[in-house]
């Protein structure tokens, strides 16, 4: 399918009817509460959440990593890659999903939004 396409269908869902890519871009929108960034990475699109983590210790940290591993096995959920960005009372915690662009259904995207939605309820602070 047309990521074009893909992405208005998407959109649509979520009163985002004109949701595009930029050429080589991202577009930010909200799904609920959750902010969520779509990004085309080369042949892949990228989708990506983040929120505030400040003095995210090891044990929890291995925890997520774990919720992580145990989420991609499952074979209607999408692997969430997690990663962090900033110091200490600064750090946000980042989840991300990828896709190869031109197979990526709409349908695809929702599942990805719940997912990451329901990985935002489990770890947010």
């Amino acid at each position: 399918m047309n990521i074009t396409h893909t992405l208005r269908e998407f959109g649509a869902r979520h009163g985002r009817q004109d949701l595009a890519l930029p050429s080589g871009g991202a577009v930010d929108l909200s799904i609920g509460d959750m902010p969520l960034t779509l990004q085309e990475v080369g042949e892949e699109l990228l989708m990506l959440t983040g929120f505030p983590a400040p003095f995210l210790e090891g044990q929890r940290l291995a925890a997520i990593l774990k919720s992580c591993e145990q989420r991609a096995a499952r074979p209607d959920e999408p692997g969430v890659q997690v990663g962090t960005r900033g110091e200490a009372s600064e750090l946000w915690l980042i989840a991300a999903l990828r896709w190869p662009a031109a197979s990526l259904s709409a349908a695809q995207l929702e599942r990805g939004a719940q997912s990451l939605l329901r990985f935002r309820q489990d770890w947010r602070p």
